[in-house]
């Protein structure tokens, strides 16, 4: 089975489309705080001077491009089976937009199939939600190219 360490390294090659990169000293030992502390439940990933890894436990507002690993529960990641346990999103330059983006387009679809009254309120929730976040990232007059036909 893959490695904590091998799948963070693969997954961050493969979004930044780079064969190799390294980490310093800092990074190591947030990977390892990631894996064998049940209560660091993320690692964000950042590049730094094309070939090199940053990592992070806490999220940090860069305003770059991030990919970001989370525990889907509370455990260490020591065990054969432990990248179940590891979900992976992606941040853009601006968290908002991220965010819209990702409600938009996957969870609302996911949460609201439904005709019950759950479902129902649940749109509606979601659709506030969505309606604000593009106000926020594409201002009030501005109808972001995606939104046609919906």
């Amino acid at each position: 089975m893959l490695s904590i360490r091998e799948f963070v390294l693969n997954t961050a090659e493969r979004y930044y489309n780079k064969s190799h990169l390294d980490m310093n000293n800092k990074s190591e030992e947030a990977l390892s705080d990631f894996v064998n502390n049940s209560q660091s439940l993320l690692l964000q990933g950042f590049l730094e001077n094309e070939s090199n890894l940053l990592l992070s436990t806490k999220i940090l507002d860069e305003k770059r491009r991030s990919v970001v690993f989370y525990k889907t529960s509370a455990q260490e990641l020591t065990r054969d089976d432990a990248v179940k346990n590891i979900n992976i999103f992606s941040l853009s330059s601006n968290a908002a937009e991220s965010l819209y983006q990702i409600l938009r387009q996957i969870y609302s679809p996911l949460l609201s199939a439904g005709n019950d009254l759950y479902s129902s309120k649940l749109q509606k929730s979601l659709s506030e939600l969505e309606s604000n976040l593009r106000i926020l990232t594409h201002g009030k007059g501005d109808a972001n190219m995606n939104d046609r036909g919906r």
